[in-house]
């Protein structure tokens, strides 16, 4: 009965893998949900949803965070999805975004929120460098509004949408300051607006 039941369930997953790779040669499917199907779209998907993913987990013997969310799966994954432009990655125990997974990109949307990221797991430089418009980072403990590089942040000319905990208000005004004259508003919250 159970090898009966894993053999249909691979079976079924082998039958969409298939038709994901036909719908994404017609150029209709755009989102990966699981490292796999990042694989199989790398050419393709404009969104990839690991939110809560499993799939970020390290697998690699040799890695000090065996068994544990690790960025470098995550690294690995992306570094040939091209087309990418939203990323999320919320609801994870990452501790900070990789940098190659922003720069040279199209990459609009960066949710990084609810993980644990540290101020030193912001990539400002590739961020400044990056096409990024909405960057997610709510619910990192260790990221806080204070916390964060205004003048990183107002280096971005993208940036048009921010996330953090705390005084997002004292946030907006330190990276309007740091702003170039005439460089759009940057509106900081403290979570993601409703789309």
């Amino acid at each position: 009965g159970h090898r009966w039941a894993r053999g249909m369930r691979a079976a079924r997953g082998a039958a969409a893998g298939f038709a994901r790779a036909a719908l994404s040669r017609r150029g209709l499917a755009t989102a990966a949900t699981n490292l796999a199907e990042a694989h199989d779209l790398r050419k393709t998907a404009t969104r990839l949803l690991l939110s809560a993913s499993e799939d970020l987990l390290c697998r690699n013997l040799m890695c000090e965070k065996l068994g544990k969310a690790c960025v470098c799966r995550l690294a690995l994954a992306t570094q040939r999805m091209r087309a990418l432009e939203e990323v999320d990655v919320s609801h994870n125990t990452i501790d900070a975004i990789p940098p190659g997974l922003v720069s040279g990109r199209r990459l609009r949307v960066v949710d990084a929120s609810h993980n644990d990221i540290g101020p030193g797991g912001i990539p400002y430089e590739a961020l400044a460098e990056s096409a990024v418009e909405d960057l997610w980072l709510h619910g990192n403990p260790r990221v806080s509004a204070d916390a964060l590089d205004a003048a990183a942040l107002a280096a971005m000319p993208a940036l048009r949408r921010l996330s953090a905990d705390g005084d997002a208000a004292s946030l907006a005004r330190r990276v309007a300051a740091a702003r170039p004259s005439g460089a759009p508003v940057v509106a900081v919250s403290n979570e993601r607006p409703a789309e």
